[in-house]
């Protein structure tokens, strides 16, 4: 069985290595980052990824737009994983109805970020 790529979302260089390093420590080594969401709408469109990760406040594309262009223009069920800084309850909010799988506080706490990532792959 293939491992499942997984697009990191980030336009903070050091939250996005290190969530590539710590995803790679335990075993998922097939990660993609994008510094801005165009940047991260075209891998989408091109790669087929099991599970996506992304901040809400990037440059060009949000991650809310993001959101909304996998699920409806794309169609697409991947997970996805918001990590951000942004708890306003609204805004939290607003990601579950684009139909974000699992949000995430920043500073992420790694080990608990490592564990919803094999949830919700294992699902798959």
């Amino acid at each position: 069985m293939n491992e499942p790529r997984i697009l990191i979302c980030e336009d903070n260089e050091a939250v996005s290595t290190l969530t590539k390093f710590k995803l790679a420590r335990v075993g998922y080594t097939a990660c993609d980052i994008a510094a801005d969401g165009r940047i991260a709408r075209e891998m989408i469109s091109k790669t087929p990824y099991g599970l996506i990760i992304t901040d809400i406040q990037m440059p060009f594309v949000s991650g809310l737009e993001l959101i909304k262009y996998i699920r409806n223009d794309l169609g697409q069920r991947t997970p996805v994983i918001i990590l951000s800084s942004n708890t306003d309850k609204n805004t939290v909010l607003k990601g579950f109805d684009r139909e974000i799988t699992e949000f995430l506080a920043k500073p992420v706490i790694p080990r608990e970020l490592v564990r919803m990532v094999k949830k919700l792959l294992e699902r798959k």
